[in-house]
């Protein structure tokens, strides 16, 4: 610390500690010392003789004599100032990648917000109602993949989404762009604590997309009533279940699901 021996015998240790370091080791190192006789890898400011800093861990132990009272103590001190400055650099260098990630999410969530208004504009012209609906259909998968960025850019966790909150929004999202009255068809969400990296997220929201559309289109006709259901589970270590489900008219049992004309259900 640039001092010399006859500069800091007969001195207390705490002389040399900033002021935020000499309070912590008064209220709490301590009065913890002397009550248990040890203290391990306690994090200090030193104040080098030139008025530099340096980042120390320290541990001591006592000894005592019969009647309790500390005679002697041994403490060991380490410089750990780099490491603890290239800690702060990492830190601030996964902050920077953080801020500069949730940017990137967002701006992708913008483009795709435009990409969907485009798709909107365009559809307004189309008289034919088939190609009108497939218009619509496309704007719903682009804002299912736009949801997930935007989940993302919103989270603590820029690698995981919330399907809870994410499964919720999309299907509100769904009963606005068909006009569903959700007094006639009722939609029950029930998640477990279920996580999904963006590389999952994103195939998954579009099957949910997909079957919910198809069972507000066909499920349900001429204004029945009904109930559509959303699970999704952890089943193990590595593995989760979707189930989407409806109380519906069915699937036409001369269906063949494997080789349907319907995209969406080739996409599933």
């Amino acid at each position: 610390m640039g001092y010399k021996e006859d500069e800091v015998i007969g001195s207390k240790s705490t002389e040399f500690l900033t002021e935020a370091s000499r309070k912590y080791a008064v209220e709490v190192v301590l009065p913890d010392f002397f009550k248990n006789g040890y203290c391990t890898e306690v994090p200090y400011e030193f104040v080098k003789k030139n008025g530099e800093t340096i980042d120390v861990l320290l541990s001591a132990i006592s000894e005592k004599d019969d009647s309790g009272k500390v005679i002697r103590s041994l403490a060991v001190l380490i410089d750990v100032t780099e490491a603890k400055l290239a800690e702060d650099q990492v830190k601030a260098s996964l902050e920077e990648k953080e801020v500069l990630l949730r940017e990137i999410h967002h701006r992708v969530k913008n483009n795709m917000q435009v990409i969907t208004s485009l798709l909107s504009l365009q559809s307004d012209k189309i008289r034919d109602q088939q190609h009108a609906d497939m218009f619509r259909e496309s704007q719903e998968r682009i804002r299912a993949m736009a949801l997930i960025h935007e989940k993302l850019y919103r989270s603590r966790d820029l690698a995981r989404v919330d399907f809870n909150e994410y499964i919720k929004s999309l299907v509100n999202g769904l009963f606005r762009s068909h006009g569903i009255d959700t007094g006639r068809i009722v939609m029950k969400v029930k998640v477990e604590d279920v996580s999904l990296g963006i590389d999952h997220a994103i195939p998954c929201g579009l099957v949910i997309n997909e079957l919910v559309s198809n069972a507000l289109k066909y499920a349900f006709p001429e204004d029945r009533k009904g109930e559509i259901s959303v699970t999704l589970r952890s089943i193990s270590e590595d593995e989760i279940e979707l189930r989407v489900s409806d109380d519906g008219v069915g699937i036409p049992e001369d269906m063949d699901i494997g080789s349907t004309d319907s995209l969406g259900l080739e996409w599933v």
